[in-house]
């Protein structure tokens, strides 16, 4: 499997080259449809030359990057990874979610374009509302991939742990 994805790399150095970014970026997915295995291609670039030295590949097994980003979420949380062009590559939610109903991708995309418009950039914290629905989430923009994370939440679960936050400081304070 894995000197399979290897045999591709040069042709995928070719579309690289045309690509914005000049990189070429792919999730290999397994059978099951959950992605294996992540791909970055690119070409070299001697810098003080400006002279393409060639093609760097490199392949990453997926499962530490699930880790690392189904780590991030909480227990009432969810968190999508976008592609540039705003298409979901990766998904997940905590295990106290309410739904893994993924539909409203495309809303949170939309939402969250409106929101950059106004001149964020890298990583902020925002609220948004799709489908009537209120939400607080984070955002980070990892420019190397071209990927944005958005971790999110429902607002109605922050309100929740801040009124369970002050019922133990009322309790202790005059317990």
């Amino acid at each position: 499997y894995w000197r399979d994805l290897y045999k591709e790399l040069p042709a995928w150095g070719e579309i690289s080259k045309s690509l914005p970014g000049k990189r070429f970026i792919r999730i290999q997915y397994g059978e099951n449809g959950s992605p294996e295995a992540l791909l970055m291609v690119k070409p070299m670039v001697d810098i003080e030359r400006n002279e393409e030295l060639g093609t760097i590949g490199i392949i990453v097994s997926f499962r530490s990057i699930r880790s690392v980003l189904n780590n991030v979420v909480q227990n009432h949380g969810n968190l999508i990874v976008y592609n540039e062009e705003g298409t979901p590559v990766y998904r997940c939610a905590g295990p106290e979610a309410e739904t893994t109903d993924w539909s409203q991708t495309d809303g949170i995309w939309r939402a969250l374009s409106r929101r950059e418009e106004g001149g964020e950039k890298n990583a902020y914290v925002t609220d948004f509302t799709v489908d009537r629905s209120a939400y607080i989430g984070g955002v980070q923009h990892l420019e190397p991939l071209g990927w944005t994370v958005v971790s999110y939440t429902q607002k109605k679960h922050v309100r929740m742990l801040y009124h369970q936050n002050f019922a133990v400081l009322f309790a202790i304070a005059f317990a």
